[in-house]
C-alpha cells in the first residue's frame, strides 16, 4: 500500500489513474490535514512508502513527512516538486529517501515504486540497481545514502 499527498487535482488524478492501471493498492489524499486526520484514527495502515508533493496548504511535505515520522519513522518517503532539488535545504534533502521533479516521468515512477515494493516484500532481496540505498533505510529516520542521484526526473 502507497500513500499519495498530493494537493493538484489534476496530478492526483494523474496518480490515480496509474495505480488503477498498475494493479497496487493505494491510499489518497487531496491535503495533509486529510493525511493527518487519517493518521489519528484506528483505520490506520502504514505504508510501503509515502508519496508527497512539497508545496501544499497549510503543511508542506517535508512538514507532514516530519509530523508522520515521529509515529513511524522507518516510513520512506518520496517528495516530488516542481522546484529543482539544488533549491532544497539540506534538511529536507536528509529527509527523503527520493525526489521526483515535477512534472516526473511515469518510467521513473514505475521503477521506484517497483523497487520499493519488492524491498518492503523482500528485505534484502533482489538487485535493486540505483536505488540500493532505497531499501537500507537508515535507523536514524533518514536516508543517508540518499545522493539526489538515485531518481532524476
Amino acid at each position: 500500500m502507497f500513500h499519495i499527498i498530493e494537493s493538484e487535482a489534476e496530478i492526483l488524478q494523474l496518480l490515480r489513474d496509474f495505480f488503477s492501471a498498475s494493479g497496487l493498492a493505494v491510499r489518497m489524499f487531496d491535503s495533509p490535514i486529510s493525511y493527518l486526520d487519517y493518521l489519528s484514527t484506528p483505520e490506520f495502515v502504514p505504508p510501503t512508502a509515502l508519496i508527497v508533493s512539497y508545496s501544499m496548504p497549510n503543511v508542506n511535505g517535508h512538514q507532514l513527512a516530519a509530523r508522520v515520522r515521529k509515529e513511524y519513522p522507518q516510513l520512506k518517503v518520496i517528495l516530488t516538486s516542481g522546484f529543482p532539488e539544488y533549491e532544497m535545504t539540506p534538511e529536507v534533502r536528509q529527509s527523503i529517501c527520493a525526489y521526483l521533479h515535477k512534472p516526473f516521468h511515469f518510467g521513473k515512477l514505475i521503477t521506484l515504486i517497483g523497487v520499493l515494493h519488492t524491498c518492503h516484500k523482500e528485505p534484502g532481496q533482489g538487485n535493486y540497481g540505483i536505488f540500493k540505498n532505497i531499501c537500507q533505510f537508515g535507523d536514524n529516520r533518514y536516508c543517508p545514502h540518499y545522493t539526489g542521484n538515485e531518481v532524476q526526473g
